[in-house]
């Protein structure tokens, strides 16, 4: 269990150990976290996002495979983020699991990690102008924001992405990203006032999470959103 920066273990239901966690840089402290076995050894890394912009930088951590963690990767994405969500998924179709990051509204994303057979590398596809999205011409004036999931939206087998999105002038919209399987992302559906709940919902202080389920039993992904 990853609980207040450090990794908790259990042998019994009264026994627990715990594990901290340390950053490459000093003072910071996690926001989000996704587990997912990034080198294909059989056992989950851990990889962080960061409370605040620092350097650029995701900080991931190793599984030793004995339960404990060696802090050894630090990857720069070429931009800023913070309190952004992190998703794991395979976005090139070749079975090593690539990295989507947001970003808490800074107009300098969206941020991948590409995984090249195990070696990590950033890329930034927005500039920071905040211009238009180059995969597509659905979302204008894109920004990414806190909140993302990797999910199947099509039933084609690929892990497609929906995140909170800055469209043109609605700060609150809910867009798709439609993997094609071959390194491509497509825009989907765009949704206006989805995370709308309050005076501050845009603010990384009112992150939502994203919950998917059959909720309808169609054989479709449904989402559910908590608001107030």
């Amino acid at each position: 269990m990853l609980a207040n920066q450090q990794v908790m273990q259990s042998t019994d239901p009264l026994t627990w150990s715990k594990t901290a966690l340390t950053l490459y840089q000093s003072g910071n402290n996690y926001a989000t976290s996704s587990i997912a076995d990034y080198d294909r050894n059989g056992t989950g890394d851990l990889f962080i996002t960061r409370d605040d912009y620092g350097t650029g930088y995701i900080n991931g951590f190793t599984n030793n495979g004995d339960g404990t963690f060696s802090s050894a990767i630090q990857v720069t994405v070429g931009t800023l983020t913070w309190y952004g969500s992190i998703v794991a998924f395979d976005k090139e179709g070749d079975g090593y699991l690539d990295f989507w990051i947001g970003d808490a509204g800074g107009p300098d994303s969206n941020t991948f990690l590409w995984n090249n057979a195990g070696t990590l590398v950033g890329n930034s596809t927005t500039s920071n102008s905040g211009g238009s999205a180059t995969v597509g011409g659905a979302v204008t004036g894109y920004l990414s924001l806190n909140e993302g999931s990797g999910v199947d939206l099509n039933n084609d087998g690929r892990i497609d992405l929906v995140q909170h999105t800055y469209n043109l002038n609605n700060y609150y919209t809910l867009s798709s990203l439609i993997n094609q399987g071959n390194g491509t992302l497509v825009w989907g559906q765009n949704t206006t006032n989805t995370f709308l709940s309050g005076a501050d919902s845009g603010a990384m202080s009112s992150s939502v999470s994203m919950t998917w389920a059959d909720f309808d039993g169609d054989g479709d992904m449904d989402l559910f959103l908590p608001a107030s």
